[in-house]
């Protein structure tokens, strides 16, 4: 049986501090410092724009990346070349 007078439970999300409303729209997206992220949002409803900061979760982006002592030398000078496609134009 379920009871009447039970606590509904914690709704997860962001609502507008103005009007309580769910929908928000991004208006703009920034990095920020420490790999959190900065989004400008704005209330569809009554228009209220506020500032969200949002870090990633703990040990995002900290994967072992491969060591190049394994490769072949084919394939370092494979890997060189395309690194050098890409930003070589930059400098």
């Amino acid at each position: 049986m379920t009871q009447k007078n039970a606590p509904k439970p914690e709704e997860k999300g962001l609502r507008c501090p103005k009007c309580h409303c769910r929908h928000l729209y991004v208006l703009r997206t920034r990095a920020h410092t420490n790999g959190r992220v900065m989004r400008q949002r704005q209330c569809r409803n009554c228009g209220m724009k506020l500032i969200t900061y949002e870090s990633p979760p703990a040990g995002y982006g900290q994967q072992d990346l491969p060591d190049i002592s394994d490769l072949s030398e084919a394939q370092k000078d494979s890997l060189i070349q395309r690194l050098y496609d890409l930003f070589g134009k930059l400098f």
